[in-house]
């Protein structure tokens, strides 16, 4: 029976560590995603028409 147990907590850790893993690894991915084809900065605002005084 206590195999079992020890079983379980090393599946718990092992289940923790990669799930930390996995996190590090979707920040990094996301990061490169950003280097490499960023958000396109926003459209300046359109010009008003001006009136002409001449």
């Amino acid at each position: 029976m206590r195999a079992l147990s020890d079983l379980v907590e090393r599946r718990d850790a092992l289940h923790d560590a990669l799930r930390t893993h996995r996190s590090a690894l979707d920040s990094y991915f996301q990061a490169l995603r950003e280097a490499f084809h960023p958000t396109p900065p926003a459209p300046p605002p359109s010009p008003t028409p001006q009136e002409s005084t001449r």
